[in-house]
């Protein structure tokens, strides 16, 4: 920046820019096909043991807030904590989500989507 405002060296401001532009869009494309095929392997998951439209919203839920809690699906999906209860446990036996009860009332964690979601190093 001293080179620019002592200089006016604008070339290698612009060029450091949209370099570092670039290799953060490549980064936010690489996630973005990682969170895309995990969010296919988990629909093809479901769809392999269940016909439960409410099991696919529940998936397509984890991608908005990949921690939830029955009383969420209670509301969001509107059936009963039974029924969301069982959803998770399905969930939970096919690895898509984790029960953790350091949380209260009990939270279910899409623990592989949290970790495709973070930033990796640069390529």
């Amino acid at each position: 920046m001293y080179a620019v405002s002592a200089r006016g060296e604008w070339e290698n401001w612009v060029n450091f820019f949209l370099e570092v532009a670039e290799l953060s869009a490549q980064r936010a494309t690489r996630t973005i096909d990682k969170i895309l095929t995990l969010h296919a392997k988990y629909v093809q998951q479901v769809k392999a043991v269940s016909r439960s439209s409410n099991l696919l919203s529940i998936v397509d839920m984890l991608f908005r807030t990949p921690v939830v809690q029955a009383k969420t699906i209670v509301s969001e999906i509107g059936v009963t904590d039974a029924a969301a209860r069982n959803m998770l446990r399905q969930l939970t036996e096919l690895g898509i989500i984790e029960e953790s009860k350091a949380y209260f009332p009990t939270a279910w964690i899409a623990r592989e989507l949290i970790e495709v979601s973070r930033p990796g190093p640069p390529a």
